[in-house]
């Protein structure tokens, strides 16, 4: 330890300096072993040792130069290993702190606060740290320190951020903005680093979207569940939003940017893009057929089966409820055009239409018929309005 003392009035102390009223100074034990303080000293606080070891620093502010002048304003980068005591008016900026160490696949994003000869520009180091070249940093310049090194800054840099390779799969993929451009683009299936002018982007999704795709709801085998599942997987919204289409289904995707629309056959994976959305499909079911019932961000091409029921009234007045199944397909290939495709999406919901056609049809051909004659020959009636199925 050292203590510090104050001169209470101008004198020449015990070692023959000349101190000033009010000057501060330290004591340590290079100075005496011991120390009695005189009717012209103040003894003001005890000082511990600053320690440095390997592979740490400090900044010392309003640090003394070579004659004891303090240089107030200014600031001293102190390397380990080392111990020193701070003298009066001196302080640490933030403490004792551990070099950057940074491995291959680790960067640091660092910031000029004013201009300075960099001794280390960017990537430009050798095999061996044997070559380095120089460059100048001005006030507000940002760059990328790439690893492996032992990096530890310079008062005139403020580290920013310490960034790690992001691994991706081919399937996997992250959005990236640009801080100075505003655009926005997919990173998929490479390891990336983001530089000192990119950032992670999220990508905004509907909620009812974010819903579906948060579900652990096979679009097949849970056709007929309604509510929420128990269990979902929480979506990153800066990595790439994912759908697997199920085999034999279509999902359509447009881009907002450029106004046109793609549709991915399953089975694939389906990857949007910064500006691309998933159409998302409100289809009508229950029975009686009810809109809004089935919702859902892919499109089964069948064959399937629809139930829905029908109240008709006969020529004699009698109300009857019908229960109608009939089968249904898309007849498409994953191989048509692109026009074909986006047929699939034009109508927002084809079973609700289908069945109001449907049952259109049925109502007006039961109008014109009396009880007794559309309940011995119902199914040949029903034939007769373009329907063919099993009526129950």
């Amino acid at each position: 330890r050292a203590i510090c003392v104050k001169a209470v009035k101008s004198h020449c102390d015990k070692f023959g300096k000349y101190r000033k009223a009010g000057e501060e100074w330290l004591i340590t034990h290079e100075d005496a072993e011991y120390h009695i303080c005189s009717a012209l000293e103040e003894f003001v606080k005890e000082v511990d040792v600053t320690i440095l070891r390997v592979h740490q620093f400090c900044v010392v502010v309003n640090p003394w130069d070579e004659n004891g002048v303090p240089q107030l304003g200014r600031k001293l980068l102190v390397r380990g290993e080392k111990s020193f005591f701070l003298r009066p008016g001196e302080y640490l900026e933030t403490g004792v702190q551990d070099a950057y160490i940074l491995q291959n696949n680790e960067g640091l994003i660092l910031r000029a606060k004013e201009q300075f000869v960099d001794d280390i520009c960017g990537d430009a180091v050798s095999e061996g740290d044997s070559v380095k070249q120089k460059c100048i940093r001005r006030p507000g310049d940002r760059w990328m320190l790439r690893g492996p090194i032992e990096y530890i800054p310079p008062v005139e840099v403020d580290v920013i951020d310490r960034r790690n390779v992001i691994p991706l799969d081919c399937n996997e993929g992250i959005y990236v903005r640009n801080m100075q451009t505003g655009q926005v683009r997919a990173v998929i299936g490479e390891a990336y680093m983001l530089n000192q002018d990119e950032e992670l982007w999220e990508k905004k999704l509907p909620p009812e979207v974010v819903q579906l795709l948060e579900s652990n709801i096979d679009p097949f085998a849970d056709r007929g569940v309604r509510s929420s599942p128990d269990s979902v997987n929480r979506l990153d919204p800066t990595r790439v939003v994912t759908f697997r289409v199920p085999h034999n289904a279509a999902v359509q995707i447009y881009d907002y940017k450029n106004k046109r629309a793609r549709v991915e056959f399953g089975p694939n994976l389906a990857m949007l893009g910064p500006d691309e959305q998933f159409t998302r499909l409100s289809l009508s079911g229950g029975k009686p057929k009810k809109p809004n019932v089935i919702k859902s961000l892919c499109l089964l091409l069948g064959p399937d089966f629809c139930t829905d029921v029908v109240i008709v009234e006969t020529a004699d007045h009698a109300r009857l409820s019908l229960q109608l199944s009939y089968n249904w397909v898309f007849d498409v290939s994953p191989s048509c055009s692109a026009a074909d495709a986006a047929k699939l999406f034009s109508v927002p919901d084809f079973v609700g239409d289908a069945c109001k056609a449907i049952a259109s049809r049925v109502r007006g051909t039961v109008a014109s018929v009396q009880f007794d004659d559309f309940h011995k020959v119902r199914f040949i009636i029903l034939q007769s309005s373009g329907f063919i199925g099993s009526v129950h």
